[in-house]
């Protein structure tokens, strides 16, 4: 397994009163998310909260005992989307519980590294970026109503594209008793830097932005701080939730 480095950071950026983003950073098992809540500002936290502390649970207990390494149970997609999809379940039984918490969900990004294997799944508009030899590559799609418009009609006028909504989501925790999961995999290099961020982040800074804070090698923390000081320092218009993580250089 090639060794790998994560920090995490959250915000609640310069214009909001309270912060419904969150991350999620479990090295040990090789799993990380970010989370972006919907439902108000109590019901948003709270689906973060439901969501990430689900995800970690169903990762680490939808197992035959002892491990995926020493059993034939669960491994790479399945257990990442059996995960997700036990954080949906969880997330939608919360929005239902109460009236206080009716309509709560979040987005979610998350991946898992088994070996120099990255496994990633995602719902909603919180993206994955991999950073290698000097190029960011974007590894998700939006789940948006534009997004979905763009698909099926990929010729959509300057006028049309405005008439549509840019923050309705098509996917996300919560919204029924299951979550249809996009799921990707690919071979981890030495050097690879992956980064889960929500909108906050993708939101007010550009690719560009983003390769180019890369491309400085300042190691993580400092990175992360930079990157941060970036969405921040563009409006910080929203919540910012982010996961850095690096395999080690050879």
């Amino acid at each position: 397994m090639i060794a790998m480095h994560a920090v995490g950071f959250t915000d609640v950026g310069r214009q909001r009163t309270a912060n419904e983003d969150g991350f999620g950073s479990w090295s040990t098992e090789g799993l990380f998310a970010v989370c972006d809540g919907m439902g108000g500002v109590r019901g948003g936290e709270e689906a973060i909260r439901v969501a990430l502390e689900s995800l970690h649970e169903g990762f680490c207990t939808l197992l035959p005992p002892g491990g995926y390494r020493t059993n034939a149970g669960l491994r790479g997609f399945e257990r990442l989307e059996a995960a997700v999809q036990f954080a949906n379940r969880r997330v939608f039984e919360k929005s239902n519980s109460s009236p206080i918490y009716r309509g709560i969900g979040t987005t979610i990004a998350t991946i898992s590294i088994e070996s120099d294997t990255v496994f990633m799944a995602h719902a909603g508009d919180s993206r994955i970026y991999r950073y290698r030899t000097q190029n960011l590559e974007q590894l998700t799609r939006d789940h948006s109503l534009l997004n979905d418009y763009l698909k099926f009609k990929p010729d959509l006028t300057a006028e049309e594209i405005a008439a549509i909504p840019k923050n309705v989501l098509t996917r996300a925790l919560g919204m029924n008793t299951e979550v249809k999961v996009e799921l990707h995999h690919e071979r981890a290099y030495p050097g690879d830097l992956y980064l889960l961020c929500t909108d906050g982040i993708h939101g007010m800074i550009d690719d560009a932005t983003i390769a180019g804070i890369f491309q400085a090698d300042l190691g993580l923390p400092e990175t992360s701080k930079t990157l941060l000081d970036a969405a921040l320092e563009a409006g910080g218009a929203d919540n910012i939730a982010a996961v850095l993580v690096q395999f080690a250089k050879e």
